[in-house]
């Protein structure tokens, strides 16, 4: 079973690989942009979920509500650009704000898509057909398997890793390491 999981660890580590060089080549695209990267965190959440209550952008960026707000102000209020996210009170608690994307938000997400595609899609073109299909028929299984697995186990699976990534961004000092605990989930 070690060879399967070090077949595992290969793939994931490939994955992780072409993430990183597609990154590589995209930030200083993304460097020119005027965006904090939590300005860009709420952009690209609020483009995969919809509309947010501010309270619900608060938890789930793990920010308290005043920093919340800066970070939509400054997206609304643009001194030298169009508003990228709108605030609007709940029509059944105005007591509750919602943040929306606004067609500019829009527009500079599927910007940064494009860009990501266009770079993926340039590489791509440097396979052969034999390559090439390969690659896709790799992804497509992998598509499937996330698609497959239960949203229960990959929290499980996620939970020990979350918690040492809190840890050590806070400064303290787990016992295992982000390597241990990956191997034991696979």
């Amino acid at each position: 079973m070690a060879d399967r999981s070090s077949h595992v660890r290969e793939v994931s580590d490939l994955y992780i690989q072409v993430l990183q060089e597609l990154n590589r080549n995209s930030v200083p695209y993304w460097l020119e942009l005027d965006l904090t990267f939590q300005q860009m965190k709420v952009l690209y959440l609020l483009k995969q979920k919809g509309p947010l209550k501010m309270s619900d952008l608060s938890l789930k960026l793990g920010v308290s509500m005043p920093t919340i707000t800066g970070i939509i102000s400054r997206l609304v209020e643009r001194g030298h650009g169009s508003a990228l996210v709108t605030r609007a009170p709940s029509v059944q608690d105005r007591r509750q704000v919602w943040a929306h994307l606004t067609e500019a938000g829009t527009a500079v997400t599927e910007q940064l898509d494009r860009l990501n595609r266009q770079l993926l899609e340039t590489s791509l073109a440097q396979l052969n057909d034999s390559q090439l299909e390969t690659a896709r028929t790799g992804l497509n299984h992998i598509i499937t398997a996330v698609k497959e697995q239960p949203s229960a186990a990959v929290a499980a699976t996620l939970e020990p890793t979350t918690a040492k990534l809190n840890h050590t961004l806070n400064g303290t000092n787990p016992t295992t390491t982000l390597s241990d605990e990956h191997q034991a989930a696979v």
